[in-house]
């Protein structure tokens, strides 16, 4: 009998044997445009590109549409180039930013990001003596490894960003690099892999890299680019196998499909478990196969960024959930599986139907294992569940006394505890718990910010169909 380790390894071959042959195609069908990206090193002849780098990435952070909001508004981005705030005032640069950071409404965290951007500044003018000087000090030092830690001396730029800002000028030290952001964890997610660190996860994907003739940036940019390809080439290989498996399996009994999800709350505690009908686990959408048809129907509901593909999205779970009397037994099937897809699904279906009770224990149980779509899971149960404060705080007491998740849903879930109207007191509490605190730092995808802004694009969109949005505990 294999050891867990050696399953883990096998699993991780298999995943990059996919992922290879899949990059291996979609470069082929690419490589003009592969070419092409190549051309940006260009960019790092500018004497400020620092700073533009520095503003780029912030206004990307959490959402690569702010870009749009910012950088590519002449107005506003002609505000905080390096030259107009180096004319300002301290306290004038500080107000510029703020508002400006506000004014491009794409951007994520404003506030948090103008003072970032604040503090390089009065370092990069006063001890670097000046953006030029600061650029020429990065550049000579030597290696991936010094470059990159002089980069994350500046607020706010961690393992991905001291990556991937010179990633986009196509540095030769960056050339076998992958900057991990939340789309390249989606394919992550999607073949069901997880690792300790950042540079794990990184390794595994030069491996495909070179297992598919690319470099690691080419497959970076790829998967940045075209990422609905290779979540839709996944997808379908899984559905292959899920029927191979069934043909294979189908004299398996029911019971022995069903599983229970449970998370202990310590000695003498008792359990938080689903209170739902078991239901039996496999391969199938139910009546919502529709959102899983190859359209990326399912990935439209990801970020609600684009109003009128959200708008029909959920108008299709909304069309899926009157074909039948109790669409709640699919739901729960959604929600049991250990795939983020239907998760995201789930929990749509959830926010356009009337309250019930067995759906909001399975939202919570997808919660409890860690759902790459946590913070989604978590917005949908502050809107839907009449009893989200105790169900909150059950588990950010369990998760400040054990080992917790990723960081993800404590995160979501201290960020929409802020948006109730009066917070119980031992709510409160346990939202600030030391260990609490400590778990947050995890959290490297705002999270909470991705709470929130989702919960009022999915409010907006609920409004539109003119479906109720008082049911749960909504209030802002």
């Amino acid at each position: 009998m294999g050891t867990p380790r050696s399953g883990a390894i096998d699993k991780q071959a298999r995943s990059r044997k996919r992922l290879a042959d899949i990059a291996r195609s979609i470069a082929a069908n690419h490589r003009s445009e592969l070419e092409q990206w190549k051309k940006s090193s260009a960019e790092l002849d500018r004497p400020d590109w620092l700073w533009e780098s520095l503003l780029l990435s912030f206004s990307t952070m959490g959402r690569s549409k702010g870009a749009a909001g910012l950088m590519r508004n002449p107005e506003l981005h002609g505000r905080v180039t390096y030259d107009a705030l180096a004319k300002l005032s301290p306290r004038e640069r500080r107000r510029t930013l703020k508002a400006t950071l506000r004014a491009a409404k794409l951007v994520r965290m404003p506030d948090r990001k103008a003072e970032w951007l604040y503090r390089a500044f009065d370092r990069i003018s006063t001890e670097m003596s000046g953006i030029v000087r600061a650029k020429e000090l990065l550049l000579n030092l030597d290696g991936q490894d010094a470059k990159m830690q002089f980069l994350q001396t500046f607020d706010g730029i961690g393992p991905k960003y001291s990556r991937n800002m010179l990633m986009d000028v196509y540095h030769p030290d960056f050339r076998n690099s992958v900057a991990i952001d939340q789309r390249i964890q989606s394919i992550s997610k999607a073949l069901g892999l997880s690792f300790k660190n950042y540079n794990d996860h990184e390794r595994f994907y030069l491996t495909v890299a070179r297992d598919a003739g690319l470099n690691g940036w080419e497959l970076d940019r790829l998967m940045y680019r075209f990422t609905k390809t290779f979540l839709d080439d996944l997808f379908l290989n899984e559905q292959d196998s899920a029927k191979k498996s069934a043909k294979s399996n189908n004299k398996r009994t029911t019971g022995d499909r069903l599983s229970k999800v449970t998370l202990p709350l310590g000695p003498g505690s008792g359990r938080l478990e689903s209170q739902a009908d078991e239901v039996a686990v496999d391969d199938e959408f139910g009546i919502y196969k529709p959102l899983f048809d190859g359209t990326g129907g399912y990935l439209t509901l990801l970020n609600l960024g684009e109003h009128s593909k959200s708008k029909r999205a959920i108008s299709l779970i909304m069309k899926c959930s009157a074909s039948v009397s109790n669409p709640y037994q699919d739901i729960c099937r959604l929600l049991r599986q250990n795939n983020w897809r239907p998760h995201l699904v789930g929990s749509v279906a959830i926010a356009v139907l009337p309250q019930n009770a067995q759906a909001i224990d399975q939202l919570w149980g997808a919660v409890d294992r860690d759902s790459w779509v946590a913070p989604q899971l978590v917005a949908v149960a502050f809107l839907r569940d009449p009893r989200f404060a105790d169900h909150a705080g059950d588990r950010l007491r369990f998760w400040s006394s054990s080992v917790g998740p990723s960081g993800k849903a404590p995160a979501a879930l201290v960020r929409l505890i802020e948006l109730l109207p009066k917070a119980p007191d031992s709510l409160t509490a346990a939202a600030s718990a030391p260990t609490l605190v400590n778990l947050l730092k995890n959290d490297v995808d705002s999270s909470g910010t991705i709470a929130e802004e989702w919960l009022r694009s999915l409010r907006e969109n609920l409004i539109d169909l003119g479906v109720s949005t008082s049911d749960g505990t909504l209030r802002k």
